[in-house]
Parts: structure tokens; sequence; C-alpha cells
């Protein structure tokens, strides 16, 4: 498995350290069919991110419900960004182009395609964990539904250090507002209804854009 975990670099290759990066749409990382994404085309547009597994048990609703998402919100200005990962219960054993199709045959199945934006597997937790979940955990390093909440499978435990501030489970979940920010952090516990009211917040903040005046001109 390839993570791609590279710190963010500057325009002449030196790396950047992660307390100089102010925006989630600084960072860049490779999509599932291995081209690199930069964030900079999502400036302006509210985020969600979430960490997936496809062999999670909660893996189909969690997917309906990403793509409803995207469907009732998506031409307001929100984007969904998944990252698949293998690290927490061993639940992602799939390589990086075999997840479409098990998307689409087998959970959610019924012919299933992504609204949201899929991503090459990464880690989210120890010290070579991606460069945007190193980000999303120092701007949000505790759950809004769950402060007290840390990873209770112990046996899974595979990265060093561990960490109060680790992702705890598969579809942890991240609001980015228009700015860049990380805002909000729900475990996988948090109900639909409260995470697309919060992301319903983060729209209306996004600034309107001036109307272009229309020139009548008469012959």
């Amino acid at each position: 498995m390839n993570n791609h975990n590279h710190s963010p670099s500057s325009s002449c290759g030196k790396l950047i350290p992660m307390s100089c990066v102010s925006s989630f749409y600084e960072l860049s990382a490779v999509l599932s069919n291995g081209k690199m994404e930069q964030f900079t085309k999502y400036d302006g547009k509210v985020t969600l991110v979430v960490n997936m597994a496809s062999c999670d048990k909660n893996t189909k609703k969690e997917l309906l419900q990403l793509n409803e998402l995207v469907s009732t919100c998506g031409t307001r200005g929100l984007v969904v960004l998944v990252f698949p990962s293998n690290q927490l219960g061993k639940l992602e054993p799939l390589e990086n182009t075999e997840m479409s199709p098990f998307f689409y045959y087998v959970r959610p199945g019924s012919k299933f395609e992504p609204r949201f934006v899929l991503f090459s597997k990464v880690l989210v937790n120890g010290s070579d964990c991606h460069p945007i979940y190193e980000f999303l955990k120092m701007k949000q390093p505790y759950p809004a539904d769950d402060d007290c909440q840390i990873s209770r499978d112990h046996t899974f435990i595979c990265w060093d250090p561990v960490t109060r501030h680790d992702v705890s489970g598969n579809y942890e979940k991240f609001i980015i507002s228009h700015d860049g920010t990380p805002v909000k952090r729900y475990t996988q516990k948090a109900s639909f209804e409260q995470i697309k009211r919060d992301i319903e917040i983060q729209l209306k903040r996004i600034p309107k854009q001036p109307k272009e005046h229309l020139h009548v001109v008469h012959h």
C-alpha cells in the first residue's frame, strides 16, 4: 500500500511544518486513480472529510448517506472527500483500484456510483499519518459529539505514538469551512441529521458572489 504520506512542500521543494499550514486548501492528496489532487480547487467550498473502510459493518449506510449529502448540498457548495484506511480494525483490505467495483457490485451494491471524491488509502494515525489527518487532528483534536472517545479496541492499535487526538474509528468526519478552517469533528456515532445541520450552517456562511451588472444596449 502506498500512502503518499508526504509533508507539504513549498515551490522550492522544501518541506513545510504542519504548524505553518493555515488552510486545509493548501494541502493535496492522491486520488484512487493515482493522480494528485490539489485542494486549492475546493477553496471557497464547504468540505466534509471522511475516513472509510469497505468491510466496516456501517459502510452501506454511510456511503448512501454521503451520496445523499452531495445530492442535496453539492450544488450549494459542499464537496465530500473520502479517504480509505486499513488502520482501524483492518477493515480495508482492498486495493485502490478495487474499491469502485466493490461499491458498484457488493457494498452498497445495486450499481452504486459515488458522488463523493475517492482518494487512495492513507494512514490516519501515528507518526506516518497523512498530512491531511495531521492537520485536521491538530485543528480539531476532539469530536464534538464525544470528546472522551478513544480507540477502545486495543487489539488493532498498530500505530505509534498513540495520542488522545487519534481517529478512533472508521467514518469519523471533519467539516471544513469555505476558508479552509476545520470547524467540527464527529465520531461515527454522530447522527446524519446533526452533521447535515452543521453543514447547512457552514453553507450559509459562504460569501455570496456579486451579481454581474447587465448592460442593456439600446439600438
